[in-house]
């Protein structure tokens, strides 16, 4: 490896951690871009696991005069004459 490509890698890697200089945890850990336009991160409270209920739904045959489309049954009175 020669020193030209050394000091090209070693640029490289510098350039990607600049943006990381401006981390501290006094400014909650915010990166340089994050500084500059005056924005921050918020972390989201955790969502609260709420209880199942188990509801028993009736199972209702479609009436023997409905039309079946697909899986669904259109009453008689539902349909648009158009």
């Amino acid at each position: 490896m020669t020193l030209g490509a050394i000091l090209y890698f070693g640029f490289q890697v510098g350039l990607m951690l600049t943006p990381l200089n401006a981390v501290r945890r006094r400014n909650g850990v915010a990166v340089l871009w994050d500084t500059h336009t005056k924005t921050q991160v918020i972390d989201l409270p955790q969502g609260v696991v709420r209880a199942t209920v188990d509801v028993e739904t009736p199972v209702v045959a479609p009436a023997k005069s409905a039309e079946v489309i697909g899986p669904y049954a259109v009453s008689a009175g539902s349909r648009l004459n158009v």
